[in-house]
């Protein structure tokens, strides 16, 4: 037997399998462990038992990789024992013992292993505020999910769509979460062994506030403004140099931190795409954008410390590669080092936060948004690069983003089985590709792994950066002349999108709905590439009238799908940005 055949996820750091099996007693029996850590793991199926059982659990502090770290042995004589030096690393064994009956539930085989994690923090950001809010059924989803792949972090960021007090203006039509809400998640995490840590961007990103005339003062700029040749903007920054632009954000914090119990709270300032062209523009000038730049990040992080929480914010490459420009940061700030392509250079920033002496984790992609289909090669190459790097610079921390820009239109599944192939990593730090495994655990449908790999493959041979390819012809205007790609391969694509629909293998409905309309929306958009490449602008209006037709077929089955997990805010919003330009044809 080989270790693959035991379906472990993630795989234990060392494991010996000897000879022989076990069977598995019909009631499990376990002694030594925390009666709500059984509870968790096992449900109903296990007992508690005063001395002996089937799992044998003790406390052991020479035991390797910490409070996390765990020694497990399955006994020829019929019997299981765990040692750990905490009641946390336990609970990760129980877990490891529950995996392998899981998949084994009758025999399982003589071994020894030993397991500890390789990055300390492990877990999660998604994204709720582009434009999807879940539901709390969603939610509660995930921090199992986490907690089952011995994850320990939990992270939402927002921009907008948590329900501040006093600020109803901004979030009344996103079905935001509520401090209710948050207590309960908060709770929910806990009894799991996850910290649900406070996100809140503090800078860049404000668009939904800054679009409304009482917030609109605050702002860098008064007008929208072209980032790049190709990308327009509007008013996105707050004006770093205003003192009432920290009192609100500080304000926000206030709010939002008390109802995280988690210790760190991450206060974004990411992509401040207009710092330095309105109102701050004299100051830039005379002290340097990262210079102005810095002075809010350690003010904002300096109220976090003074609340009792520790700070964290994303470190874009030019802050991160330019650290001689920066003032002094507070000692107790952490530099998130992002970066979700193939080729992100994590290094170089993570060198030199720690040369600056600050902590730093590392924040890869899974890799679903601006996506249908995700992007299977592309989430696994920046996992080992953020596995190998953080850990070779001592990150303490890697936490997995799935974001949703241009509508939030992957479905759950695909975001899921990206996030978890994450957590995964963060706690092997290695990136394996057992997807039947994965599938199994979180899925309870293995073969449901190996679909899922493929369809974030079928649009490989096309690539186009930060996005799937099908999803980058879904955003350009329907007679765009420019597709990318060639012909023969969009044929290739459609073959593969066809193949994947004849057969998906999920018992389970929603996921079957789910996964047929990710790989239905990505043939669409192949056919109306396929379309393009033939005819070009010359297409005929009845196969243009033909495409919008399924189109709306198509629209309808994301507004049911998205209410079966997603709360109604932000359904509009991501409807107008992708669905609604593209059945606005040139000649209706």
């Amino acid at each position: 037997m080989d270790q693959s055949d035991l379906m472990f996820y993630p795989m234990p750091v060392k494991c010996t399998i000897g000879k022989g099996k076990i069977k598995v007693p019909s009631t499990i029996t376990v002694s030594g462990a925390a009666q709500k850590s059984v509870e968790m793991v096992f449900k109903r199926r296990a007992l508690m038992s005063s001395d002996g059982g089937f799992i044998r659990c003790s406390h052991d502090s020479s035991v390797k990789g910490g409070f996390e770290g765990y020694r497990l042995e399955i006994n020829p004589k019929g019997f299981i024992t765990i040692e750990s030096a905490s009641d946390t690393g336990i609970t990760h064994a129980l877990r490891t013992v529950s995996q392998l009956i899981k998949s084994s539930p009758k025999e399982i085989p003589v071994l020894k292993i030993e397991d500890w994690p390789a990055f300390p923090e492990r877990g999660v950001m998604l994204d709720i505020s582009r434009d999807r809010v879940p539901t709390m059924s969603t939610l509660f989803q995930l921090v199992d999910r986490i907690a089952e792949l011995k994850g320990n972090h939990l992270e939402l960021y927002i921009e907008h769509s948590f329900a501040y007090k006093g600020h109803e203006t901004v979030w009344r039509d996103a079905s935001p979460m509520t401090a209710e809400e948050m207590i309960i998640l908060d709770r929910y995490c806990s009894e799991r062994g996850v910290s649900l840590c406070a996100n809140q961007n503090t800078l860049g990103h404000f668009e939904r506030w800054l679009k409304h005339p009482q917030y609109a003062p605050l702002g860098e700029m008064d007008r929208g403004h072209f980032v790049n040749m190709y990308w327009y903007v509007q008013p996105n920054t707050l004006c770093a140099t205003d003192i009432k632009s920290r009192k609100l954000v500080k304000e926000l914090l206030s709010q939002l931190m008390p109802l995280c119990s988690g210790n760190y709270v991450n206060i974004g300032c990411d992509e401040p795409w207009d710092l330095g062209k309105g109102r701050s523009k004299a100051e830039v000038e005379k002290r340097g954008k990262n210079a102005v730049y810095g002075e809010h990040v350690a003010d904002v992080a300096e109220f976090v410390v003074k609340n009792g929480k520790r700070p964290s914010f994303w470190v874009d490459p030019d802050f991160g590669n330019k650290r001689s420009e920066i003032p002094p940061l507070p000692p107790e700030l952490i530099g998130n080092v992002w970066g979700y392509d193939g080729n992100t250079d994590f290094k170089n920033r993570l060198k030199s936060l720690g040369e600056a002496g600050l902590d730093a984790w590392v924040y890869p992609g899974a890799g679903g948004w601006q996506s249908f289909t995700g992007r299977t090669a592309n989430r696994r190459k920046n996992l080992e690069l953020a596995a190998d790097e953080g850990s070779a610079n001592s990150a303490k921390g890697f936490v997995i983003t799935e974001w949703g820009d241009n509508g939030h239109n992957q479905q759950w599944p695909i975001s899921l089985f990206g996030m978890m192939e994450g957590v995964a990593v963060a706690w092997s730090g290695k990136s394996y590709t057992d997807s039947e495994s994965e599938s199994l655990h979180i899925f309870n449908e293995p073969s449901l792994g190996k679909w899922l790999e493929k369809l974030g493959e079928a649009d490989e041979c096309l690539k186009s950066g930060n996005s799937n390819s099908t999803f980058a012809v879904f955003m350009k205007p329907f007679l765009n002349p420019s597709f990318p790609g060639k012909l023969e391969e969009w044929e290739k694509v459609k073959s593969n999108l066809a193949a994947l629909l004849k057969n998906i293998p999920a018992e389970n409905p929603l996921i079957k709905r789910e996964c047929r309309f990710a790989a239905e929306i990505a043939l669409w958009n192949t056919e109306r590439a396929i379309l393009n490449k033939k005819t070009g602008t010359a297409t005929s209006h009845d196969l243009l009238h033909k495409l919008v037709l399924r189109l709306l077929d198509l629209m309808a089955e994301h507004k049911a799908l998205w209410l079966e997990r997603s709360r109604p805010g932000g359904l509009v919003d991501s409807c107008a940005r992708t669905y609604i330009p593209r059945i606005q044809l040139p000649y209706d």
